[in-house]
């Protein structure tokens, strides 16, 4: 028995002595953590319809189009006219972040292990960048007003792109990484968990997500640590390259595009797209300050381990075999009685009692 109780014993202290030299941290990021963008720029690929926003019974003034540069054009024609708009927006938003990830430190062992990071925009945090688009068309004709586009590519302005949300994701279970002293309870560090970036912009009401792809966030910097108080601090660069083609119709949108021939005057018209491609150009550092605070062993572990050690330094009698407790029985000598003067019990039952006793 007491060599399992010392079994039990051995395992839980030394699961201790893991713990208090691995031990598990939670950090939450804090200003200033953030995605400091060098540059970001996204495209979409798009392609369908346009036509005008005329309607004979709600909107007969509207604008109305027609393929090609000549010919018949009717007074209540509306046709399509096949187009491809393809809009991207780039510029350098600073982003700042919040989140949290638990890391397992090691200082004895010079090890650091790294488990779910994870950073995103707080909510309602937005980021704005000038978006314009290659509108592309074959030629068409358009009445109220009344306009010539001619074929080719036109680039055209079309405000702003709005960064709605963007969250920044490890999916590995665990990265491990090193740790090297750097003085009294300070280390540098170095962990790369591999992570997804995934953004969510707003497109003239259209929002997109832009799926991540698996990349590695190389995580260097310092770590401090004061008792049961960590702070970690990192700058890692983040270079993302990345396309998907989802396939996807676009929601209707009205768009007034400004005439060509002549210039001067508004064209209103509802664009029919599906969208083909969406890319994604991505070249930030990702700034990391974080606030630990060591989780508390559990209360169980603790309190076994106790249990355990008072059971173990408990004074113990010597232990003795049942037969070396009992008083020998010799054989009566011939003629007398093998049982107590006037006990008045039978031979056997005497012997039992003389055994007891």
């Amino acid at each position: 028995m007491h060599a399992v109780i010392r079994a039990w014993f051995l395992m839980v202290t030394t699961a201790g002595a893991v713990v208090a030299s691995a031990a598990p941290y939670d950090f939450v990021l804090t200003p200033p953590s953030g995605v400091n963008v060098a540059t970001v720029s996204f495209r979409a690929t798009n392609s369908g319809t346009l036509i005008g926003n005329y309607d004979i019974s709600s909107n007969p003034s509207g604008t109305r189009t027609k393929p090609g540069l000549f010919g018949v054009f009717g007074d209540t024609e509306n046709v399509p006219v096949p187009v491809q708009l393809n809009p991207t927006a780039s510029g350098d938003p600073d982003l700042a972040t919040r989140g949290g990830f638990q890391a397992e430190i090691d200082p004895a062992g010079q090890a650091i292990v790294l488990r779910g990071y994870e950073a995103s925009l707080p909510p309602g945090v937005t980021a704005s960048l000038p978006l314009s688009a290659v509108f592309t068309t074959a030629g068409f004709r358009t009445r109220s007003p009344t306009s010539v586009y001619p074929g080719g590519s036109l680039p055209i302005p079309l405000g702003n792109a709005t960064i709605t949300a963007m969250t920044l994701t490890q999916i590995d279970p665990e990265a491990p990484g090193t740790l090297t002293p750097a003085g009294p309870g300070e280390f540098t560090f170095a962990v790369a968990p591999l992570v997804t970036i995934n953004l969510t912009v707003d497109v003239l009401g259209n929002v997109l997500t832009i799926p991540g792809a698996p990349t590695l966030l190389p995580l260097t910097g310092t770590l401090l640590l004061d008792e049961d108080d960590a702070l970690l601090t990192s700058a890692a660069p983040l270079a993302v390259d990345q396309s998907a083609n989802p396939d996807v119709p676009l929601p209707a949108f009205e768009f007034p595009l400004p005439t060509v021939l002549p210039p001067g005057n508004t064209a209103n018209l509802v664009f029919h797209l599906t969208l083909a491609e969406l890319s994604l150009l991505l070249d930030a550092t990702v700034n990391t300050r974080a606030s630990g605070r060591l989780i508390p062993e559990p209360a169980w572990a603790a309190a076994g381990g106790a249990l355990l050690a008072m059971l173990l330094d408990r004074p113990r009698r010597p232990h003795q075999p049942v037969y070396a407790r009992r008083r020998r029985i010799r054989p009566a000598a011939s003629g007398a009685s093998s049982q107590p003067a006037g006990s008045g019990m039978p031979t056997t039952t005497a012997s039992i009692w003389q055994a007891a006793s």
